[in-house]
């Protein structure tokens, strides 16, 4: 089996049953489907002044009720303390109503008492080693849900360790975390490993899925990445892994497909195992 998993020195790993949220569905649709009220954004702008400028603020819809929840870009002098900051504002009556802070490393998680989480993330670098911390909306304002203290690399590290001693719910979890730490879809500063070492994450948490029969979850996250890297390494372990999962429903023309792609990227004898196998299955 072609296991293309990064082996991180052990950490001491402890029992971590938080889960990241899943990606909130309406975020790709943010800034197509909700208005600001031009009358109460105006009115906040004056009313504070010394916090947040008219031209820099974004808009986007965290409770899914076609109205713009405004996130203002602070005054230049809070710009440096651990990056930059937005201040979160609903629209109360005919105002916006402060409801709490975020930094631009983020994204939008699945929601909680209809508002989405906000994933907030530190630590960005070329080889991403970060944690998070999620907030939830409480209905007065975002609160603290998780605080993570665990890096990229720890969860990594947990899946791999899980996996290898078939403990595949918990594999899944820690590399689920993984591949949420290290988000495609960071709302402003989308650093982190780039398009290669999500692939690596995707990878990474297609094996637990599929030793669980969650064939469609795992096609659908590799095929979300495979086309975006140009590690040979790590395109042919996606092949791959697609190949284990068209083999397991049975269609063997298209494992072979799948294997053969990734036996001419990556020549390896266990491929040709399989190859040979599902070439058998055609005749």
């Amino acid at each position: 089996m072609l296991l293309l998993l990064l082996i991180l020195p052990a950490l001491g790993l402890a029992e971590d049953m938080y889960l990241y949220p899943g990606p909130y569905e309406r975020a790709t649709k943010r800034r197509s489907k909700c208005t600001v009220n031009a009358s109460a954004l105006h009115k906040t702008i004056e009313a504070n002044r010394d916090r947040i400028q008219e031209a820099d603020h974004v808009t986007i819809d965290l409770n899914d009720d076609g109205i713009c929840e405004i996130l203002f870009l602070p005054l230049p002098q809070l710009v440096g303390t651990g990056g930059l900051w937005y201040d979160i504002y609903e629209l109360k009556k005919d105002i916006y109503k402060d409801i709490g802070s975020i930094s631009t490393q983020f994204t939008l998680g699945e929601a909680r008492n209809g508002y989405a989480r906000i994933i907030q993330y530190s630590g960005y670098g070329a080889n991403p080693v970060f944690s998070a911390q999620v907030l939830y909306y409480s209905g007065n304002g975002y609160e603290l849900e998780y605080r993570g203290g665990h890096s990229r690399g720890y969860y990594m590290d947990g899946g791999l360790e899980a996996y290898n001693q078939g403990n595949y719910l918990k594999a899944e979890r820690y590399y689920w975390n993984a591949y949420r730490l290290n988000d495609p879809e960071s709302e402003e500063n989308r650093g982190g490993g780039g398009a290669d070492s999500r692939l690596l994450d995707a990878n990474n948490l297609a094996l637990p899925l599929i030793k669980l029969g969650k064939l469609d979850e795992a096609e659908q996250i590799i095929k979300r990445h495979l086309d975006r890297s140009v590690v040979t390494e790590y395109r042919a372990a996606g092949f791959f892994n697609l190949g284990m999962i068209y083999e397991k429903r049975g269609n063997c023309e298209k494992a072979l497909q799948f294997y053969t792609e990734s036996g001419r990227l990556f020549p390896a004898a266990s491929i040709n195992i399989r190859i040979e196998k599902m070439m058998k299955c055609t005749h």
